[in-house]
């Protein structure tokens, strides 16, 4: 008589059991650093990207103060001879150039142009729209220094030393047509020199510092 065959199942062995839930736990320990990673670099890129837009926003900016500035000057100069002569031209406007050694001048902090009006007075007006902020949130400050070593004084004052665009006159140029006196050994005033610095502060500490020459009949 044949004894049945019995089906003998055997387990896994001690040694190898749990260690598919090891490996899965490590695998998703990995999957879930790799998402943080992912999820970290993308709002790194995102941050980087509005910061350039940002500070692209405070130089657009930087432009338009300068041509308010500009159209500050303009509109001094167009008062008469020797309006641009005095610090009280218009607010934070100086008709001497800035004091040496001008490193020590810190033009990146907004306090500094409010505590440097014309004659040195406080809160000379010396940002765009009495320091409100845009649209875009960005405040202009900006101030304007003659380039010319003595001030409240005419350019050609004793011992007054001006940077100046001498102009020529027709007999130098050539052309008889470029002055409508008639006089051709007239020498018309030099233009005098004019520095014109904006700081824009924008969102996210953003900042832009921009500083421009400008040559106006005095």
């Amino acid at each position: 008589m044949q004894t049945p065959a019995r089906i003998l199942s055997r387990g896994a062995p001690i040694s190898q059991r749990g260690v598919i839930v090891f490996i899965a736990l490590i695998v998703l320990v990995a999957m879930t650093l790799a998402a943080l990673s992912l999820i970290r670099s993308t709002d790194t890129g995102n941050i980087i990207a509005g910061n350039l837009a940002f500070k692209q926003e405070t130089a657009n900016t930087s432009d338009m103060g300068l041509e308010v500035v500009y159209r500050l000057l303009l509109q001094a100069d167009g008062l008469g001879t020797g309006a641009l002569n005095n610090d009280n031209a218009f607010p934070g406007y100086h008709s001497q150039q800035p004091g040496q050694p001008e490193i020590i001048t810190n033009y990146q902090d907004p306090n500094w142009y409010m505590a440097n009006g014309a004659n040195g007075q406080p809160n000379g007006a010396c940002a765009i729209a009495g320091c409100a902020a845009d649209n875009n949130g960005n405040v202009t400050y900006y101030t304007v220094h003659r380039m010319c070593t003595i001030k409240n004084a005419a350019y050609n004052v004793a011992n007054q030393l001006c940077a100046t665009l001498v102009a020529t006159s027709p007999s130098q140029d050539g052309n008889s047509n470029s002055i409508s006196s008639g006089c051709a050994s007239c020498t018309p005033p030099p233009q005098l020199y004019y520095r014109i610095t904006t700081l824009v502060m924008g969102p996210r500490n953003s900042a832009t510092l921009v500083q421009a020459m400008l040559a106006l009949s005095n």
